[in-house]
């Protein structure tokens, strides 16, 4: 490898170590970290202090309760989602939602911004066939 080569390169792995150090450090609390298609174990891993961590998950309502939560599997694992408002969620329903990553006491849940129930479209053959 030729010398300009050689520090092409370097300065690659040193831009790219340096991006690293800044996303982990803890940045303060306008620091944003979007995650969608979240699963309870990627959600898991995430540090939340510093951060406000927006995440985007689907996934089906295994229970209702106890309390404010809604427990939602994604990924294979149940996920607590709390909403503003009581969103008339049964289990075996749908639900798409976008919400902030919250931690208290070792516990985490998605405190839900916006939400909707996922309904399949089923539509009658038509008179004609396919």
């Amino acid at each position: 490898m030729t010398g300009r080569g050689a520090l092409t390169v370097g300065l690659g792995l040193g831009g790219l170590a340096l991006g690293i150090a800044l996303l982990a450090r803890d940045t303060g609390p306008d620091a944003r970290v979007s995650v969608p298609g979240a699963t309870a174990a990627v959600l898991d891993t995430l540090s939340v202090r510093g951060r406000r961590v927006e995440a985007s998950l689907d996934g089906t309502v295994v229970q209702v309760g106890p309390g404010d939560d809604v427990w939602v599997e994604a990924g294979g694992d149940a996920v607590p989602l709390r909403f503003r408002d009581d969103p008339g969620l049964e289990v075996e329903d749908r639900v798409l939602a976008v919400g902030r990553l919250r931690d208290r006491g070792g516990r985490r849940w998605v405190a839900v911004e916006s939400w909707a129930r996922v309904e399949p479209d089923v539509r009658p053959p038509s008179a004609g066939g396919l």
